[in-house]
């Protein structure tokens, strides 16, 4: 009744990237402004290659939401790719495929101090839903604010972003999105267990 792997997507991005251009200039000690565009540009994508439900850690560095479509929730859990702060809506297909929105108050978020899941309160119960692979919808928030993103989340971004452009000449799109050794042993400790 339920999708193996649910469908994970930002429904709202971050308002804020985890570096800023100044922090990036300032590590790679270019006090110059003829390349901020560039360097916006490598700042930019080294955080969507890190970042989000597509990214290499598949959690969200900075706060933003999320959309987590699945099927029916035929199990008493439902596990979510990344820790939520909060839950925002949840809405399922009932029998008749009609769009209904549940009572937040009447589901909590779990965790086991890895995976985190929605489940009902007790004496609660997920409702009957369609039998359909995108009958269930979870929007939460979930990331850090800027000044409570990890420092070793903020120097991941900065050295892939540094990285690249240094190494301009051998950045072509092909392995834009390779990550150096550095890189991955600082983001490995926050990968959440599976991307969407």
């Amino acid at each position: 009744m339920h999708m193996k792997r649910p469908v994970v997507s930002v429904s709202v991005a971050p308002g804020d990237t985890p570096v800023t251009l100044a922090e990036l200039k300032s590590h790679l000690r270019v006090d110059w402004d003829d390349e901020d565009d560039e360097l916006q540009a490598y700042l930019e994508a080294a955080v969507e290659t890190l970042d989000g439900p597509k990214g290499q850690l598949a959690s969200a560095i900075v706060s933003q939401t999320w959309h987590h479509v699945c099927g029916g929730a035929d199990h008493w859990r439902v596990r979510l790719t990344a820790d939520p702060v909060a839950l925002v809506s949840i809405k399922y297909l009932d029998g008749d495929e009609v769009e209904q929105t549940a009572t937040l108050a009447d589901f909590r978020v779990e965790s086991d101090g890895f995976d985190y899941a929605v489940v009902p309160v007790t004496g609660k119960s997920w409702p009957d839903m369609a039998c359909r692979t995108d009958a269930l919808r979870i929007t939460y928030t979930t990331g850090a604010e800027v000044s409570d993103v990890p420092k070793p989340l903020k120097q991941a971004v900065k050295l892939l972003a540094a990285h690249w452009y240094k190494e301009r000449e051998h950045a072509a799109a092909v392995n834009l999105r390779e990550i150096p050794f550095a890189v991955s042993t600082l983001i490995q400790p926050y990968k959440r267990g599976f991307a969407a």
